[in-house]
């Protein structure tokens, strides 16, 4: 995990996890200067799937589909209970 860190701590990229194929960890991840800006542009652009009621976890995922480069490392770090589940994530 150490090294993943140094990844995250070191990295001139936007930093992920991936959950599974249509949803990212979003309780830890790293975005670029460019890469906010380009978040809070494409949050704007998908009020109505705010409004709809859309996972975040899911939206982020969609998000990352629009820029360019992003690194994806395997563990995060982090461990805990997910709030809509209840389910113990280590990771």
């Amino acid at each position: 995990m150490i090294s993943n860190m140094k990844i995250f701590i070191n990295s001139c990229e936007t930093v992920v996890k991936y959950i599974d194929h249509t949803s990212t960890v979003t309780a830890l991840y790293k975005l670029t200067t460019l890469d906010v800006k380009i978040f809070l542009s494409f949050l704007k652009e998908h009020h109505i799937d705010m409004v709809n009621c859309i996972g975040y976890e899911v939206l982020f995922s969609h998000f990352l589909k629009n820029i360019k480069q992003y690194k994806y490392i395997n563990q995060i770090g982090l461990n805990g209970y997910i709030s809509v589940s209840g389910d113990f994530y280590i990771g």
